[in-house]
């Protein structure tokens, strides 16, 4: 029988390590997509762990702040049940959470902690890029973690604090680029897309609504209260928009005191009308803006299309806009179009 002699071993395992370290850095430098960075991460992070014949190998990536962090991925032997728990690594031994929150990774062996099997150890590694939290990452196995394995995973950990950080400011350009930064609602931009998405690839045999929403006395609040009440007031406003829409709908703030809904798989009119007044029945719940109880009012246009009408986004939008302007001139909340043809 043939021996493997211990230098040689120990040279496959850092082979290893390096081909899994060289397959995981490509999958995450080719892709763009959060799931694919996320689950390279953890595999490649327990392909570490297996290199130097670690057993029960569990892997977990949580994203938070803080030492406060959600898991939202995992490898290894039952994990898959973490996915969704929150680890509060704060509730470690002191010196512990003073390690981490100077960036430095830990490593806790047999029962110090119930992240450590009974047996073996867990590294725990904050991740960190650009003076900012991304997430953390722990790995575990039956038996104490190598000092090798645990070189190269800390390694391996700042490549992915790296993609983690790149996809969360591309998120976060794309959100600014397509939401009001007062609100947090949709800008325009992305309500033409949502409006064209629907309006060609709904369901045939409902409607897609749009509602023009025109808020009354803001102007008399901001003049009375001050912007900072104009901005309780639209924030609030916003709020009660967002708890109007389901999946596939869409709030959007139009302009400075205008706001609008998109709902799709709309029944009729009349469903789009009885959605109409809901809002104008939630706007007339009080609001406090910078310490005073005020109340808004609104005037509403609804126009509906059909998908595959033909129908373009600014004629719906110019339809409602009309409608709500009839509204405000008749006094009335709420003023309804006939449905396309």
């Amino acid at each position: 029988m043939r021996v493997q002699r211990p230098g040689r071993a120990l040279r496959d395992q850092a082979l290893e390590r390096e081909r899994a370290v060289a397959e995981g850095a490509a999958r995450l430098a080719a892709s763009g997509d959060r799931d694919v960075v996320q689950s390279t991460a953890v595999e490649t992070t327990a392909a570490i762990a297996r290199s130097a014949g670690a057993k029960g190998v569990r892997v977990m990536l949580g994203i938070g702040h803080d030492l406060r962090h959600e898991i939202v991925a995992t490898a290894g032997e039952r994990t898959a049940s973490a996915i969704g728990r929150v680890v509060e690594f704060d509730e470690l031994p002191e010196h512990l959470v003073a390690a981490l929150r100077r960036g430095e990774a830990i490593y806790l062996e047999r029962p110090e902690s119930d992240l450590a099997p009974r047996r073996g150890g867990v590294l725990v590694i904050r991740l960190r890029a650009g003076g900012r939290d991304v997430g953390a990452l722990s790995v575990s196995a039956n038996a104490p973690l190598t000092p090798e394995v645990r070189a190269a995973v800390c390694s391996w950990s700042s490549q992915v604090a790296a993609s983690l950080a790149g996809l969360a400011l591309t998120e976060e350009l794309l959100h600014r680029a397509y939401h009001d930064p007062l609100t947090g609602l949709a800008n325009r931009e992305l309500l033409r897309q949502r409006l064209a998405a629907a309006l060609h690839d709904g369901p045939s045999d409902a409607f897609t609504a749009f509602l023009r929403l025109d808020l009354d006395r803001f102007g008399q609040i901001t003049d009375a209260l001050g912007p900072r009440a104009g901005n309780d007031v639209l924030c609030a406003v916003a709020d009660r928009l967002r708890g109007m829409v389901g999946p596939g709908d869409l709030a959007v703030r139009l302009d400075v005191a205008e706001f609008g809904l998109v709902l799709g798989g709309v029944r009729d009119a009349d469903a789009a009308t009885a959605a109409a007044e809901r809002l104008i029945s939630a706007l007339r719940e009080p609001i406090t803006a910078d310490g005073h109880r005020v109340t808004v009012g609104g005037s509403i246009g609804v126009a509906l299309r059909a998908p595959g009408t033909g129908a373009s986004i600014d004629e719906i939008v110019g339809d409602a806009d009309a409608a709500m302007i009839r509204a405000r001139e008749a006094a009335g909340p709420v003023r309804r179009l006939s449905v396309a043809s």
